[in-house]
């Protein structure tokens, strides 16, 4: 297919087939959602579901859910990508004073959390362009939609994203527009959160009365080469994700160590070996993944401290 680098496997030509009825410009304002694990091939298909589009004359904005995510989807594309922040909303105001406020983070007492100062933005809908005509199909591509957070009162330590709800903002940032949302069920889910409610359907379906087209990759493509023993391990730990054993079971990334998988004693020695690779790689060789948000805010502020 001429949208695509490489030859789709049957897997991959079924979603694509899903993708061209779900764009149609008949069909309705719905909802899209690429689920799919590491290796699956979920970059070769949305590189070529932007080229299929643009073909299409449709409006496309590539959108993820941190900054980060928005730059590695520019490389992955070679199309320009921002956060979903930056596109639903707007600087509104600072609450709290100032001067109290940094008085206060000075203390750095825990009894003064309640007291940050707050950065507020407010959410907003789409519009075109001054002196432009609205674009007839509109077509949003979110990469990394499992940590969208769709619960009152969640954001980070200094800024609130109108009252938390993210999810709700987006969709409702242009009801006329159709949404992609890109990500594996099995990543975090959002803080203070056990799923990630931007690809439930059952949630999509009952809080938002859309249609959802649901679309899932299984089949791992990329198992040779420098990830192999990574993949293997992911691929061995996603089924005790999806069927959960009995008894606490043996951790099968043990038999995946080598010079791709290290396994600690304890959360000292992952911090001590990633701030080593960390200053000779740099954080582009280096993401940090964990298990738990406690686990990252814990170790983001130990990371810090020492850079």
């Amino acid at each position: 297919m001429p949208y695509f680098d490489l030859d789709l496997n049957p897997q991959q030509a079924a979603v694509f087939a899903q993708f061209q009825a779900f764009a149609d410009p008949k069909a309705p304002a719905g909802i899209f959602l690429l689920r799919g694990y590491a290796g699956t091939g979920k970059t070769t298909l949305v590189r070529g579901l932007v080229r299929y589009l643009e073909e299409k004359k449709a409006s496309v904005q590539l959108l993820a859910s941190t900054g980060r995510a928005a730059k590695v989807l520019a490389d992955k594309t070679e199309r320009e990508a921002r956060t979903i922040h930056s596109l639903v909303y707007t600087f509104k105001g600072i609450t709290g004073d100032i001067e109290q406020q940094a008085e206060a983070g000075q203390k750095a007492q825990p009894e003064n959390a309640g007291q940050q100062l707050l950065l507020d933005f407010a959410a907003t809908t789409y519009a075109p362009p001054p002196g432009e005509q609205p674009a007839k199909h509109r077509f949003y591509l979110v990469d990394e939609a499992s940590m969208i957070s769709d619960k009152t009162g969640v954001g980070n330590s200094n800024s609130l994203f109108g009252d938390g709800r993210v999810l709700r903002d987006l969709l409702a940032f242009d009801r006329e527009g159709k949404y992609v949302f890109i990500g594996d069920p099995c990543q975090l889910p959002p803080v203070d959160d056990v799923i990630s409610p931007a690809l439930d359907v059952l949630h999509l379906q009952d809080e938002y009365r859309r249609p959802v087209t649901d679309t899932e990759l299984t089949q791992v493509m990329r198992q040779q080469g420098a990830h192999h023993s990574i993949l293997a391990a992911a691929a061995d730990l996603r089924k005790l994700v999806q069927q959960p054993p009995s008894r606490k079971p043996f951790l099968p990334v043990k038999s995946h160590q080598g010079d791709q998988v290290v396994i600690h004693r304890d959360l000292n020695g992952v911090y001590q070996h990633y701030l080593q690779v960390l200053k000779s790689r740099g954080d582009t060789y280096a993401p940090l993944i964990c298990h738990a948000n406690w686990q990252r805010v814990r170790l983001n502020q130990m990371i810090r401290e020492k850079l």
